[in-house]
């Protein structure tokens, strides 16, 4: 947003307006009450435009102490940054913030993520106070009704209910069985502990693949450390912060348009947290709107994918892939001389190459939703029904899924029933979708 210019009338002003590249038109009321900002109802904060000339649409803008609001106007329009619409557009902001965590001498704090020890959130058993003036943290909005049936409540996607998965999958599962997940810090040890076999330690994780200058903790968190859903021991929001809540600070009041079908702008995504792919630092995407609530061919999320590139390290720099993102914590899995490669033989299964445009892998030309491949390029109106052999790309999601699912290490298909010649429940799925010649069928 910029404000450039200004003429006083009566008991308003006009000043000239521009946007994202596009004027904006219409008619605004400027409410300022005891000298303070409030910006109602479009929010703008304005900031100055160095090419002037290119403002040539006007908007009215009624307000009160016209001089007063004159001079505030002209001073915001050369100091203050702009910000462009956000995430969250509208509710109350008391929803989520509290000003003094004081409301008739009780706690402001929100407790809707129980759990059989009684407690709801982090910041429920640690004594550090909330940052960013929070009444809740990940879990208290993304899993406010654990073992629900809403995947979606009040706009926020579900990570722990029952019923239908939205696309990362769902923790619900790995209150099953710890292999059918990531053991994410936060439920309570007595729902989600520890993984009995690996423990805190992330598989296959090598210090020269993670980015982040203090690296993965594995003791963090204590007597009980595990995973966190971000920050350095995450997988959302700056890696550079350990605590997740400044991890995700202003994220959700970002502009993420380049991020949405219809708005998409590959080039201008990952800068910050905000403009990366749900929230995943540098990760490029496209984002469906409800989180694959509802699927289909052309309704789906479409995943960054980029061409194998044998590094021994991994920088910010680097990272623009889902599976980059993958490697920070699993790197020997992914981007490094143990996985083989740059072509068959393979030591380990590849990911960020290319789906083979010949033999077996040539079949699979339909998009399915439990093999999803990665675009090198994040174009489009809408999301594609086509896969496309010796363009789109192996990813770690064609495989797993990133939170938990019903089958074990994560899969997106059950794996006991994937048999080299079957006609069975197996046959043409999971694995067999792209090695589409080894099933019966």
């Amino acid at each position: 947003m910029c404000f450039v210019a200004a003429e006083r009338g009566k008991n308003s002003f006009w000043g000239y307006i521009y946007k994202q590249g596009e004027f904006i038109v219409g008619e605004y009321p400027l409410y300022l009450r005891d000298h303070n900002w409030m910006g109602r109802p479009d929010r703008l904060v304005v900031e100055c435009l160095s090419q002037k000339a290119a403002c040539r649409q006007t908007m009215r803008f009624a307000c009160w102490q016209p001089l007063f609001t004159l001079l505030l106007c002209l001073f915001l329009s050369f100091f203050l940054p702009a910000i462009g619409w956000t995430k969250i557009q509208s509710g109350q902001c008391s929803s989520c913030h509290t000003m003094h965590d004081s409301q008739n001498g009780a706690s402001m704090k929100i407790d809707s993520t129980p759990n059989v020890a009684g407690a709801a959130e982090c910041n429920d058993c640690h004594s550090s106070a909330r940052s960013s003036m929070l009444r809740l943290d990940c879990l208290g909005c993304h899993a406010q009704a654990v073992d629900g049936g809403d995947n979606i409540i009040a706009d926020a996607p579900q990570i722990a209910h029952v019923g239908t998965d939205l696309a990362a999958g769902n923790y619900h599962h790995v209150f099953v069985d710890d292999s059918y997940g990531h053991n994410i810090h936060g439920f309570g040890n007595d729902i989600v502990a520890q993984d009995s076999d690996l423990q805190n330690t992330p598989p296959g994780y090598v210090a020269d693949y993670d980015p982040s200058t203090a690296k993965y903790q594995p003791a963090y968190s204590g007597t009980a450390p595990q995973v966190m859903c971000a920050g350095t021991n995450g997988c959302h929001g700056d890696r550079e912060k350990i605590s997740q809540t400044q991890a995700m600070h202003a994220t959700h009041h970002g502009d993420d348009s380049v991020l949405k079908f219809g708005s998409l702008d590959e080039a201008s995504q990952g800068a910050t947290v905000a403009t990366s792919y749900r929230f995943l630092n540098k990760v490029h995407g496209a984002e469906d709107a409800d989180w694959q609530a509802t699927t289909g061919p052309t309704d789906h999320n479409e995943y960054k994918g980029i061409v194998y590139a044998d590094r021994s390290t991994q920088d910010w720099a680097d990272i623009e892939s889902i599976s980059q993102l993958c490697a920070e914590c699993h790197g020997l899995f992914h981007a490094s001389a143990d996985i083989g490669g740059p072509s068959s033989p393979w030591i380990r299964h590849p990911t960020d190459i290319l789906l083979p445009n010949s033999g077996e892998y040539a079949a699979y030309t339909s998009y399915d939703l439990d093999v999803p491949v990665g675009r090198v390029s994040i174009t489009g109106s809408t999301a594609s029904g086509t896969v496309t052999p010796g363009t789109d790309t192996v990813l770690c999601l064609s495989c797993h899924r990133a939170h938990g699912s019903p089958f074990s290490d994560m899969l997106r298909w059950d794996y006991t029933l994937i048999s080299a010649g079957t006609t069975g429940a197996g046959a043409g799925n999971g694995c067999f979708v792209c090695h589409s010649n080894k099933d019966g069928v």
